[in-house]
């Protein structure tokens, strides 16, 4: 499982890697184009001097995986939306599971989810997951949903996946902010005589939905090589920990074997004794 693991994950990282740029960029003109345009409505977009919308609902599209074996990985995840739920305890937060463990443990806390998708594997397109783009755009376009919010374990390293929660609907500026290196957004601020055709609001119009189904994608992705990840790791230490059990009981044997010799020496020597006595 670990040399089957780690095959996947060199797979699946130097893909995830390598879309780290094209996200940076995007978030980039996105955040140009909001500071740009701070009247341009969009269903999608969070503006300050709109009121509240009077549903308290919050939707939490939560990503794990179908199978254990993997560490900490999932318990993780549940334990943060666990947390993420009970922070706000004004609020009603509705489920959406992709991954098998999630839906298993919250149905066994008693909630019903929304939707229930398996988890996807690496080589799922972009395409592919039209279906569930939609069905997350049509919860929030509905107003059945004030806020809706990503949950998946984000890939740093082969031995660190963070729980990361992103806030998908609506976009906020801080939000955009917030996910841009710092050099990233000095870069940003000095962009101002960028030239956009056919023209901001079109192009801003146009990159919205493709940066939130994007991002879903991406936290997809994102999952899957944690996933691995952190298979990998605990594969490894389940080996080593029992190279060091099957050490510990080979040394406990031999000290069993031993001693039993020894006192059938005693056992020899005694009655050796006892005859020329």
């Amino acid at each position: 499982m670990k040399m089957v693991s780690s095959a996947k994950l060199r797979k699946s990282q130097s893909a995830t890697e390598a879309a780290h740029p094209y996200v940076d960029s995007m978030l980039r003109i996105i955040d140009h184009l909001v500071r740009a345009l701070p009247d341009y409505e969009h269903p999608f977009l969070m503006h300050e001097d709109l009121p509240e919308q009077e549903t308290p609902n919050i939707l939490l599209v939560l990503l794990t995986s179908d199978k254990g074996l993997c560490g900490s990985f999932n318990s993780n995840l549940v334990r943060k939306a666990e947390h993420f739920i009970r922070d706000i305890p004004e609020r009603s937060v509705h489920l959406f599971t992709i991954g098998k463990y999630g839906a298993r443990h919250f149905k066994r806390l008693g909630y019903t989810p929304e939707g229930e998708l398996p988890a996807y594997d690496f080589s799922i397109q972009y395409y592919a997951l039209t279906e569930l783009f939609e069905r997350i755009e049509g919860a929030f376009l509905s107003n059945r949903f004030a806020e809706i919010w990503l949950l998946y374990s984000r890939f740093v390293n082969p031995v660190r996946q963070t729980p990361t929660l992103l806030k998908l609907l609506p976009v906020e500026h801080e939000g955009l902010v917030a996910g841009l290196k710092e050099e990233e957004r000095r870069l940003s601020a000095e962009e101002e005589d960028l030239i956009f055709t056919p023209g901001k609001q079109q192009v801003l119009s146009a990159m919205l939905p493709r940066f939130v189904r994007y991002s879903v994608f991406n936290a997809v992705r994102e999952s899957y090589t944690s996933e691995n990840a952190a298979r990998m790791m605990a594969m490894d230490n389940a080996t080593k920990n029992a190279g060091e059990m099957i050490d510990n009981l080979t040394l406990a044997y031999n000290k069993a074997r031993q001693q039993a010799i020894t006192l059938e020496l005693l056992d020899i020597v005694g009655g050796s004794e006892a005859l020329k006595g």
